[in-house]
């Protein structure tokens, strides 16, 4: 009981720091979220419109570090995320919902495929014990494990989607279309 409670503090003090980072840095970095915006827009907003745009994103408030950084983890408590940069003025929320079962779906194939390569592998070698196909399967599956995965995923972009044109590299569909979760949507 003492080690679980010892792994929740960890995981407790780890998130704690994780949005205690997320919410200094682009208060710490150069520029503000509206700026950004204006930057996009060719500087098309007026300065009334630039102000409301700062306090949407709460850069224009005269308050405390302190009580900003109360107000932002009160706002995260109750599930507001705020305003996208990328897709203004959508909130976040309605952006992850929009992604969230496409990598859930993304995730789980993964975890088939990668459950299903390494029992079959396993199985292979297990069963071709002490011949050239355990020693050639053994230290190449333990190399391939020590490979960071973004190096991984990197060469199978390259492999797969530039070299053998099976897989897009990128944007699974055209930009027109707003893709949704349903058969209709991955059939075209």
């Amino acid at each position: 009981m003492r080690y679980l409670l010892s792994r929740v503090g960890f995981y407790l003090i780890a998130l704690w720091g994780s949005l205690t980072i997320n919410f200094l840095l682009p208060r710490l970095a150069p520029g503000d979220p509206a700026s950004s915006l204006l930057s996009r827009m060719s500087g098309q907003l007026t300065p009334a419109q630039l102000n409301a745009i700062r306090v949407i994103y709460g850069v224009n408030t005269h308050a405390s570090l302190a009580r900003q950084y109360l107000s932002y983890l009160n706002e995260l408590a109750h599930g507001n995320l705020g305003i996208s940069t990328a897709y203004f003025p959508t909130p976040v929320s309605t952006v992850i919902k929009s992604a969230i079962w496409w990598t859930v779906l993304l995730g789980a194939s993964s975890l088939v495929i990668g459950f299903a390569l390494g029992v079959g592998l396993g199985i292979l070698v297990a069963w071709r014990r002490a011949t050239i196909v355990d020693s050639v399967l053994t230290p190449s599956t333990v190399f391939m494990a020590s490979v960071p995965y973004f190096w991984l995923a990197t060469a199978a972009v390259f492999v797969f989607g530039i070299k053998l044109n099976w897989l897009p590299v990128s944007h699974s569909y055209n930009i027109e279309q707003f893709p949704s979760f349903s058969w209709s949507s991955s059939a075209t």
